[in-house]
């Protein structure tokens, strides 16, 4: 996406290794990702507001730190974004097709042929059908 800024752009710190900033504070006496850094000053909040929440990635580029391109998400939203857009792993399986598989399951087709259909296992469609997979999709 265009209009991304990097972290390194602005502060000073190490790269961790999925690509964020990890910034040491010193006031603080701790390490910060520098995107949520950035969106804390960007909205006038202390980092440490943000407590659990996430800080989401439009531009799905960890050392971005442009505000324009950060967002406030939970960690369902967080999930959500990574399986929309084919992160975390060898991620076969859309939104979509969890819904699918969902559907197709509870209309009483057997998982194997459920599998067959995703190109996937048979494992794979229990842990989804069984919410121990994907528990964030419903």
């Amino acid at each position: 996406m265009a209009g991304c800024i990097s972290w390194a752009e602005k502060y000073k710190g190490t790269q961790h290794y999925k690509g964020y900033g990890d910034i040491y504070i010193k006031e603080k006496g701790r390490k910060y990702k520098a995107h949520r850094l950035a969106y804390a000053e960007a909205n006038g909040l202390d980092v440490d507001d943000l407590g659990d929440a996430h800080v989401l990635h439009s531009c799905d580029n960890p050392s971005c730190i442009n505000p324009a391109h950060l967002r406030i998400g939970t960690n369902r939203d967080n999930m959500l974004d990574m399986i929309s857009r084919g992160r975390g792993g060898n991620q076969k399986l859309s939104v979509d097709d969890v819904r699918a598989i969902r559907a197709l399951y509870a209309e009483g087709i057997r998982q194997h042929p459920i599998a067959a259909l995703f190109g996937v296992g048979q494992d794979q469609i229990s842990r989804i059908v069984n919410f121990k997979r994907f528990v964030e999709v419903v």
